[in-house]
């Protein structure tokens, strides 16, 4: 007991004292990858920039921060934690705290000189990056410059280094192994099965990483560090990646390393998944897939619900998904004839908010067929939308996704 708690003393101290070594390292790379960004763009720029450090904990060594920029660089902190403190003349904001952004999520729109927004940290909250997304679509909608969002990629080494360690650990049961090692037990580990005369304890097997699959999702500045590090034990590595549109390989190269990585487009393990789904659960409520030899172009069935004015109409939906999905949502449109819909033009095109705006990545697609099932159940009678000529004439020719929609309620 005593040994067990002296154990779970010790690993706590070292965490803590790992974190706070990983913190201040942290920092440090932070304030040099801000520099850098800076600096890069400082370089097409002819007058003063106005950049805000919008982080609650403030910039202990802000003047050392200052004294690295270019003169015509004017660096505000602001440590309030409110955003209504920031200047509305900033154009470049360094920030990332989530509790703002809760309080005053339309906060950004009074930035109206704001170019770029620079994410200091790994990850952005929910809440700030609904916010981006808010500003970025008011953005678009009023013909603004768009706002700029990047992450300065400094804890890239660091993250890639503990995902390693990690993986490491798990293969191993190091932490298994460390609590039978500590309770006296050397005998021999890793074994399939435990050797004539073992006794005691099975075993623990353990995982070699020479020789196995190891796949990797997404190929930014942390992925393609761990792609070659895992490379370089014997792993075979493949990596998922947006702008990759078919299986391909590829070198990695990171310092001194490099590997050979197969690239398979980040897009079709989701749509794999969501056609699983579709054809175990869709069924059930009038949804069936028809259609998808091609697997990024699927034709689904949709029965109009009991009770409803569409009740045992069948309808066909066209389902299109592009290399940025699940990031962005699927193309969806009814095949003709489209039901009568005051939301459903005659051409197929929906006028459904989380097709475009409110679409989430964790959504798939029996998700949007439910959510268009019951907008159809909910109609209490058949009609077009009021600007169903209109809209059908001018958007002859162009993707719905490239549209840009108003919309009145939750539904559209």
């Amino acid at each position: 007991m005593y040994r067990r708690v002296a154990l779970t003393a010790t690993v706590a101290c070292g965490a803590l004292l790992f974190i706070g070594h990983l913190k201040r390292k942290f920092r440090r790379n932070a304030c040099a990858a801000v520099r850098v960004f800076i600096h890069q763009l400082q370089k097409v720029r002819h007058e003063t920039l106005k950049v805000t450090w919008f982080v609650k904990r403030g910039l202990a060594d802000a003047d050392a921060l200052r004294a690295l920029l270019d003169p015509r660089v004017e660096l505000v902190v602001v440590a309030t934690g409110r955003l209504a403190d920031v200047d509305a003349a900033t154009e470049i904001l360094v920030s990332g705290d989530a509790p703002p952004y809760d309080a005053d999520p339309g906060g950004l729109a009074r930035l109206a000189r704001l170019e770029a927004f620079l994410q200091p940290y790994a990850g952005v909250p929910d809440v700030v990056a609904k916010a981006l997304r808010r500003e970025r679509r008011r953005r678009n909608v009023n013909d603004l410059t768009p706002l700029v969002c990047c992450n300065s990629h400094h804890n890239a080494p660091m993250t890639a280094e503990l995902a390693v360690a990690l993986a490491l650990a798990a293969a191993k049961r190091l932490c298994v192994a460390d609590e039978r090692l500590r309770r006296g037990d050397w005998r021999t580990r890793g074994l399939p099965a435990p050797p004539p005369g073992y006794g005691g304890e099975s075993p623990l097997p353990q995982l070699t990483l020479d020789g196995k699959r190891a796949v990797v999702a997404g190929l930014g500045a942390v992925g393609s560090r761990v792609a070659v590090a895992l490379a370089a034990l014997g792993a075979r590595v493949s990596a998922t990646s947006r702008s990759c549109s078919a299986s391909k390989e590829t070198t990695l190269a990171c310092g001194a390393a490099s590997a050979l990585v197969t690239l398979e487009p980040a897009a079709r393990k989701r749509v794999l998944r969501d056609l699983r789904t579709m054809r175990k659960d869709g069924p059930e409520v009038g949804l069936e897939v028809e259609d998808c030899e091609v697997l990024t172009d699927w034709v689904i069935k949709v029965v109009g619900a009991p009770k409803t004015v569409y009740e045992g109409e069948i309808y066909r939906l066209r389902v299109r998904f592009h290399a940025d999905y699940p990031t962005q949502p699927p193309e969806i449109v009814f095949m003709r004839p489209a039901p009568k819909h005051e939301h459903i033009y005659s051409d197929g095109k929906i006028c459904l908010n989380i097709l475009y705006n409110d679409w989430e990545p964790t959504m798939d697609v029996k998700s949007l067929c439910l959510s268009l099932l019951s907008m159809l159940s909910s109609a209490k009678k058949k009609k077009r939308p009021p600007d169903n000529d209109s809209t059908v004439v001018m958007s002859q020719g162009q993707k719905t996704r490239n549209m840009q929609w108003e919309f009145h309620d939750d539904k559209c």
